[in-house]
C-alpha cells in the first residue's frame, strides 16, 4: 500500500485552533501535518503550492487570536474591504484588535478570500472551503438570503443601516419592536446590539463601547444603554464597519435561560454543543454557559428535535463548499418553531465540547486519512 497524503494547514501561526488541528491529525496518523500561518503566505506566496502539491488536501482555518495571522490578513484584505466601502484599519489594526478593538471585520473577510484566490492560484487540490460559500458564509445579510431562498427558517432581515435613523425607522416600521443589530461580516457578537423599542422609549445591550482612546471595542461584559442619543451615536459608531440589521427572534427557555445550539456538520458526523444565557447573547465568553444535549433534547421533544437537526442539515446543504460548517441554530418560544442565525465557515473548533464520540476536529482528521489512504491505493 501507498502512504496516504497529508495534509497543509493554513491558520494561524500559534493558538488553541492550530495545536488542536495538529494534535488531530498526529494521533489520525502518527505523522506532524504541513503548517502554514497567513503571515507565512504573506512572506512567500508560492510556498502553499509547494507544500499542498506533497500533502494532497488543504485545510484553511481562522487566524484566531495570532496577531502576526491577522496582520497579514488584514493587509491582503484592505483594498478589497475599502473598495466595497468599509471601513478599514492600518497597519496598527491587529495590535489594536488584540487589546480588543473591533477592528475591521470586512478587511478580514476579504484578507481571507484574498490569501484563499492566492492559493488556489498555485495549488489545484482540494480544500476544505469553496471562496464562493465562504464569502456567502461570512456576509450575514447573504446569508440570510441564502437560507430564505432555501425555505429554511431565518430572521427576517430588516436591512442594512448606515446611519441611527435607518434603524429607527426599519424598527419602527416592522411588525416587532425588537431586533438584533450585527455586523455584517463580524464574529464572536463583537459590536452585537440586541435593541428593544417601547414607545418612545429605546434600550440596547450590547458587546460595543468606545474606549478611552476613542477605540471602537468590544467587551466581555454586556453594556445596558437606556438613552437613544447613546445607543444612536454608538449605531453610528459601528455603521461604517457595514451593519445587518435583522428580527429578534424569542428563544426557548432552558432553566429560565436562552437556549440554542451550534451543530457541526462533517461528511458522515453531526456534533450538537447547546449553549444557555440569562441574556440575549449566549455566547460562553459572554457569560453563557454549556448545557448538556440531553437535557435541551428532553424539554423539547424526539419529533422537534429530530426536526432541528434535519434543519441544520439542510442549512449545511446550502453551503457546499464548507467542510465543517457550524449552523447556528435555535428552537424558538415554540420549540415546533426554528431560526438558523448563522453559519460558521471555520465551526469545528469548539470548546467544552458535550456530545458527540470525538470532536469535530478529530473526526475530521481521521475521516480525511482515511480519504487520501483510499486516493493513495487508487491506480494512477
Amino acid at each position: 500500500m501507498s502512504d496516504p497524503g497529508g495534509v497543509l494547514y493554513i491558520g494561524s501561526g500559534r493558538g488553541p485552533r492550530r495545536a488542536a488541528f495538529e494534535s488531530a491529525w498526529q494521533a489520525a496518523t502518527g505523522t506532524a501535518p504541513a503548517l502554514l500561518s497567513y503571515a507565512d503566505l504573506k512572506r512567500d506566496p508560492g510556498r502553499s503550492g509547494e507544500l499542498a502539491q506533497a500533502a494532497g488536501y488543504i485545510f484553511f482555518d481562522s487566524p484566531d487570536r495570532d496577531a502576526d495571522a491577522l496582520a497579514a490578513v488584514l493587509e491582503r484584505g484592505r483594498a478589497g474591504a475599502a473598495a466595497k466601502g468599509f471601513a478599514v484599519v492600518g497597519d496598527d489594526g491587529a495590535d489594536a484588535m488584540m487589546r480588543g478593538a473591533i477592528g475591521s471585520p470586512a478587511q478580514l473577510a476579504f484578507g481571507l478570500y484574498g490569501f484563499i484566490r492566492d492559493v488556489r492560484e498555485v495549488s489545484r487540490v482540494e480544500m476544505s472551503v469553496s471562496l464562493n460559500d465562504l464569502a456567502a458564509a461570512f456576509d450575514k445579510t447573504i446569508t440570510m438570503d441564502r437560507l430564505r431562498l432555501a425555505r429554511l427558517p431565518a430572521p427576517d432581515c430588516l436591512g442594512n443601516p448606515s446611519h441611527h435613523d435607518d434603524v429607527r425607522t426599519a424598527v419602527s416600521g416592522a411588525s416587532t419592536a425588537r431586533a438584533f443589530l450585527k455586523v455584517r461580516h463580524g464574529a464572536s457578537a463583537a459590536g452585537m446590539m440586541a435593541l428593544e423599542r417601547r414607545g418612545p422609549h429605546w434600550r440596547a445591550i450590547t458587546t460595543a463601547f468606545v474606549n478611552a482612546q476613542g477605540e471602537l471595542c468590544a467587551t466581555r461584559d454586556l453594556q445596558t444603554l437606556t438613552s437613544e442619543a447613546a445607543i444612536g451615536a454608538l449605531i453610528d459608531r459601528l455603521a461604517p464597519l457595514g451593519l445587518h440589521l435583522e428580527t429578534w427572534q424569542p428563544k426557548f427557555a432552558l432553566g429560565g435561560q436562552n437556549c440554542d445550539l451550534r451543530v457541526v456538520l462533517h461528511r458522515d458526523q453531526t456534533f450538537v454543543f447547546v449553549r444557555r444565557s440569562a441574556g440575549p447573547m449566549t455566547n460562553l465568553h459572554l457569560g453563557g454557559t454549556r448545557e448538556t444535549p440531553g437535557a435541551l433534547k428532553a424539554a423539547v421533544g424526539q419529533r422537534n428535535w429530530d426536526a432541528m437537526l434535519e434543519t441544520a442539515r439542510a442549512a449545511a446543504s446550502v453551503f457546499p463548499g464548507l467542510a465543517s460548517p457550524g449552523v447556528d441554530i435555535a428552537f424558538l418560544s415554540d420549540p415546533r418553531r426554528l431560526a438558523i442565525f448563522e453559519i460558521n465557515p471555520f465551526g469545528a473548533f469548539v470548546k467544552d465540547r458535550a456530545d458527540g464520540p470525538c470532536a469535530p476536529y478529530e473526526h475530521e482528521a481521521h475521516w480525511l486519512s482515511r480519504r487520501l489512504a483510499r486516493v493513495a491505493e487508487t491506480p494512477a
